[in-house]
């Protein structure tokens, strides 16, 4: 069925309602996913809450931050094959101090300690089931990295013996 306009209608003017809605979302969107957080977001420090004040020592301050966040994550990659907790901590304090100033960071921040909340509040038995979980998933993707590279060199020669009786993994293969 045909809609009736009056007369001097324009079919135009059903759109400026959404149009302006589609503005104030954007505008809305635009305050809440901003790259940098801003001066006004408020700061629990003083010594930062002076340099927010001033653009030019904000500038390099973000410059410095965005550095330092940078050479921890770099870190982490770095350490993080090494036995225990290798990188992680490196890769979350990275985080952290890119999250002072980035607000993307500091949602992801965000969603780390929501799960890290999760977890803190799952049953011992639940706990257990994840960790066995994640043990798993290394093991099993240390040994298909043993398949395609061989067995590391280094490894003393009782463990390299033990390993040799897994299938798929040749002693001879190993990289020197």
């Amino acid at each position: 069925m045909e809609e009736r306009h009056h007369p001097g209608h324009r079919p135009d003017d059903d759109h400026e309602g959404v149009l302006d809605h589609v503005e104030d979302a954007l505008h809305d969107f635009d305050e809440q996913h901003h790259v940098l957080r801003t001066v006004d977001d408020g700061d629990r420090f003083r010594w930062r809450a002076r340099i927010r004040r001033n653009p030019h020592a904000l500038f390099w301050y973000r410059i410095a931050v965005a550095v330092a966040g940078l050479l921890l994550m770099v870190a982490a990659a770095l350490t993080g094959w090494l036995p225990g907790p290798g990188g992680i901590p490196l890769f979350l304090l990275g985080l952290a101090v890119w999250s002072s100033e980035f607000a993307w960071a500091k949602r992801l921040m965000n969603v780390f300690s929501r799960l890290f909340n999760r977890f803190t509040r799952l049953s011992r038995r639940s706990k257990r089931r994840i960790l066995l979980g994640a043990l798993a998933g290394a093991a099993l993707a240390w040994y298909l990295t043993a398949l395609v590279t061989g067995l590391p060199a280094w490894l003393p020669g009782p463990v390299s013996r033990l390993l040799d009786h897994l299938p798929g993994l040749d002693p001879t293969s190993a990289p020197s």
